[in-house]
């Protein structure tokens, strides 16, 4: 344990030394009834109100509790389906105490706590609130609970995959929502690396959730950064009041009626979970909860080329029997990010090295080896982008989506006004995310520990969040080192010159140049051609480049060459993906990332001094301990971690017999590489009679630029992506200038420009120097903020 973690876990230390031991002075027995039959209840909640003390009803109804402290007392008597019903206790002794419940006739009764940190029923709410209790748990339409809630009023959830979910609300929409906030039991379940929650793959199972409680709005006013669009609570039961034994199996199936490309006919898919929670004398309990899934995730079959835009005119589609656009960046097909234009090949050594080198192949095609070289000076090559040839997603993803999860939880009251609880929560497996780019989530894991006192009026927790990347990757990365690995001298056609280079582009301009030389064209005279003619040339060259006989090996009608792209089933191309998997970020594709997140807080609620109005005071501090060991973030040579503070007051007061309640608070925080900032919010609730009222609030919310926007420094081959903050443009001089005036940097667009002059003229014009941009400025990454007017 890290001397940080021990300096979180002081301050629950400090309550332990100062609790008391009583002893029992109050016995309460009696029966629970069902008031419109008179059948036993079993499982009924019997709380003490004001204490930590509870049990259950047994399968005959029964209950017996004793409590430290004197009469009066009030129990509170709860049962799903059925009015909460409270009980007024005056005598030390009281046995034979017969409750009839009566079953839930009205909406709108259920009782939430994250909307205000106060108990309170739903119409009494300042904000929109939306609620999932057990029976809506278990009665969900969906496989899983976390998906219902999409169902919910306002509520939008993004599938990255069968097991990854994201929750977006008001606007935002996205696979990754840095913008909503996620606690379970308390515990932001974000990844810290990430800074989003990731769904349920570390949460508990449908058999020991509680209720789930979503505020779609903004709520940084209580719960501090990137509660900016919402937040939502998952409860999981109490061993308490949740006992016995308990379990589920769940089977379907997925890929029906898909063909056989795509899967093998249909796949099953299955989910199990147990749990298991005992008390004993009202003193300790536990429980253990495991759960698994499993399936064969849906996989990425579409063809949509996001670069159509740039087909060179006069190409027709692959649907037409045409060579389609040989730039193209498909969706589902991995390994096409990685393009040039063909008329830069000119000012590339490789090319220069590759096209003057003589080899068998060459001799065949030329008359002179460097003829190659003549072509592409005079500017012959076209200017035409051109991708390399792709592979399947399914050639390269883990499509074998897993979700092993565990969670114990082990409670003991110390007394009957504080309970000090341990709870373990873990998720293991693999799963796809897709953002920016498409990333296999193999055998990752997270966990989480929480070491929590809690009693009626206080709180204090703290715990940790430790991730773990596993054998994670980026798909794409992983399809252009395999390309990589399959050109660097497996294919005796380059005679080991294509070091780094695809082979598929190399074919694809020395075809081109070829149909030039044996069209009995000079160097520089293919503008003698008709645009019908060099567009013949280019599908011609571009289609040879790509095709693959039968035996899966090319033919170019001067001996029989190995294929520049093996069959994805082939032992040499297995081989090739072996070694490209190895490596992490920027040498390879995988990720070396074990980021963790402390965090501690504590509340303290004024209810037992002030009986005039609702009050409460709380804090909280977290640390982010960046972990990537350099293959996301800048510390690959020095630890990074970010510390954030943050202080809040809310308070409340009912006017008028309880018409009208006006509540407000305010809350302040801390991050160490930005400004404080001050959250309020305000609201009145009026009620018009027991099950209407109206509402109106102002509320605020802001969202901390996340770690990565903070320090990102991973280099992806084809650029950098650089965190926000002024140290990094320290680091590159992104807005100096060098030793000899020259600017270091420019805009992207700038570039673009600069190199679609070069493409044009075959030449560095004064055109093409006029067109690039200096970064004469550098504005850095700042949190950003929402303001809410809510009427309801």
């Amino acid at each position: 344990m890290t001397n940080f973690y021990k300096r979180l876990l002081a301050p629950l230390a400090l309550l332990l030394m100062v609790s008391t031991v009583s002893f029992a002075q109050t016995t309460i027995s009696g029966k629970v009834k069902d008031g419109s039959n008179g059948m036993e209840l079993a499982g009924v909640n019997v709380i003490v109100k004001g204490r930590v003390v509870g049990t259950i009803t047994n399968g005959k109804g029964d209950f017996s509790l004793k409590v430290s402290d004197s009469p009066p007392l009030t129990l509170s008597f709860s049962f799903i389906g059925f009015k909460t019903q409270e009980v007024e206790i005056t005598n030390a002794n009281t046995t034979g105490l017969e409750i009839n419940l009566e079953e839930q006739t009205l909406l709108g009764q259920e009782i939430v706590i994250s909307a205000s940190r106060f108990e309170e029923s739903i119409l009494e709410s300042p904000v929109a609130i939306e609620k999932m209790d057990i029976l809506a748990v278990q009665n969900t339409p969906a496989d899983n609970y976390y998906k219902a809630l999409g169902n919910l009023k306002g509520v939008d959830v993004a599938t990255s995959s069968i097991n990854f979910q994201i929750v977006n609300t008001r606007g935002f929409g996205s696979t990754g929502n840095t913008r909503f906030v996620q606690l379970t039991d308390g515990m932001d379940t974000q990844a810290p690396a990430l800074n989003f929650p990731i769904g349920n793959l570390n949460g508990p199972s449908e058999l020991d959730v509680e209720s789930l409680e979503l505020i779609p709005g903004a709520s940084s006013a209580l719960y501090g950064p990137n509660a900016f669009n919402g937040i939502l609570l998952v409860n999981s039961k109490n061993p308490f009041e949740y006992q016995g034994l308990s379990a589920f199996a769940k089977m379907g199936v997925n890929h029906v009626g898909s063909d056989a490309d795509y899967v093998n006919g249909p796949s099953p898919v299955w989910e199990g979970a147990l749990r298991y929670a005992k008390a004993y004398n009202n003193k300790f309990a536990f429980k253990v909860n495991l759960a698994a899934m499993q399936a064969q995730d849906w996989h990425g079959t579409s063809t949509v080329d996001r670069e159509v835009g740039r087909t060179p005119a006069g190409f027709t589609s692959t649907e037409n029997g045409g060579a389609g656009n040989p730039g193209s960046d498909l969706l589902h097909s991995m390994g096409d990010e990685a393009a040039i234009n063909l008329a830069i090949f000119r000012f590339s050594g490789s090319w220069n090295t590759f096209a003057g080198t003589s080899s068998p192949y060459y001799n065949n095609l030329y008359s002179d080896g460097s003829s190659a070289l003549a072509y592409s000076n005079a500017g012959d090559l076209p200017n035409s982008v051109v991708s390399v040839q792709p592979y399947k997603e399914v050639d390269l993803i883990d499509y074998n989506a897993k979700n092993y999860k565990a969670n114990v939880g082990l409670y003991y009251r110390l007394n009957d006004k504080a309970e000090l609880s341990y709870l373990w929560n873990a998720g293991f497996g693999t799963s796809i995310y897709t953002g920016a780019q498409r990333y296999s989530l193999k055998n990752f894991s997270i966990q989480q520990h929480r070491l929590q006192l809690r009693a009626d009026n206080y709180f204090v927790r703290a715990y940790a969040t430790l991730e773990n990347s596993g054998d994670s990757y980026i798909t794409e990365f992983l399809a252009k080192r395999t390309l990589d690995y399959l050109s660097e001298g497996s294919n005796p056609l380059w005679n080991n010159q294509t070091t780094g280079v695809t082979g598929y582009l190399l074919t694809y301009a020395a075809e081109y140049l070829r149909y030039l030389n044996q069209a009995g064209l000079a160097p520089g005279e293919i503008q003698t051609l008709s645009e019908a003619q060099r567009i013949q040339i280019q599908q011609d060259a571009h289609l040879f480049a790509r095709q693959r006989t039968n035996s899966g090996e090319y033919n170019a009608g001067n001996g029989v060459i190995r294929p520049f792209i093996p069959d994805p089933s082939s032992a040499e191309f297995q081989s090739a993906k072996s070694k490209a998997a190895n490596g992490t970020v920027p040498n390879g594709p995988r990720f070396n990332d074990k980021t963790n997140m402390y965090h501690t807080e504590g509340q303290y609620d004024f209810k037992n001094e002030i009986d005039f109005m609702e009050l409460q005071v709380g804090g909280s501090f977290r640390m982010y301990d960046l972990n990537s060991n350099g293959t996301i973030f800048d510390d690959g040579t020095e630890n990074i971690t970010i510390k954030e503070y943050g202080a809040y007051v809310s308070a409340g007061k009912w006017f008028g017999d309880r018409k009208f309640k006006l509540s407000g608070s305010v809350r302040y925080d801390k991050n160490e590489n930005f400004e404080g900032r001050t959250n309020p919010r305000i609201s009145g609730v009026y009620k018009l009679n027991e099950n209407n009222s109206i509402r109106l609030s102002y509320q605020t919310g802001f969202r901390v630029p996340t770690t990565q926007g903070q320090h990102i420094d991973l280099n992806i081959i084809s650029s950098r992506l650089l965190g926000g903050l002024p140290r990094y443009e320290q680091k590159y001089d992104l807005v100096r200038e060098s030793t000899t005036g020259q600017p270091l940097s420019y805009t992207g667009e700038s570039v673009q420009a600069f190199r679609n002059e070069i493409f044009a003229s075959g030449t560095v014009t004064p055109a093409a120097v006029a067109a690039l941009v200096p970064v004469t400025s550098f504005t850095p990454v700042k949190p950003e903020s929402v303001q809410n007017i809510e009427v309801g």
